[in-house]
């Protein structure tokens, strides 16, 4: 039997970037594309983040990609991060990154990904 009492957790996560609140989410596809791309293990690029080891091809890749698991265009999802990873201070974009990659692999609480996207 399941227990229903607890919340279920999502991949989805609403962050502050660059021009306001955006969607993220890294979906299966997308982690075998990032890997590819990074040539790691998702586990191993989030552990990175947590030793603060990550590389800018990892913060980009990540913005990118969770905007695209979360429903933009591949054009829209570039735009953005051209316009916000690579033309910033990447250390703007790394906590992000961490955060959509957390919630990729982990989950994150539904409760705030409803608040997030509702505030």
């Amino acid at each position: 039997m399941t227990d229903t009492t607890e919340p279920r957790r999502t991949a989805l996560i609403n962050l502050f970037h660059g021009d306001g609140r955006h969607d993220f989410r890294i979906k299966y596809d997308e982690l075998i594309e990032l890997q590819e791309k990074l040539e790691e293990g998702p586990l191993r690029t989030l552990m990175k983040f947590e030793s603060g080891d990550w590389s800018p091809q990892s913060v980009y890749e990540i913005v990118r990609l969770g905007m695209i698991g979360a429903g933009k265009t591949p054009a829209e999802a570039y735009s953005h991060a051209q316009r916000y990873v690579v033309q910033r201070p990447i250390a703007e974009s790394a906590p992000v990154a961490a955060a959509v990659m957390s919630a990729a692999l982990m989950g994150a609480p539904p409760q705030e990904a409803e608040v997030a996207t509702n505030g």
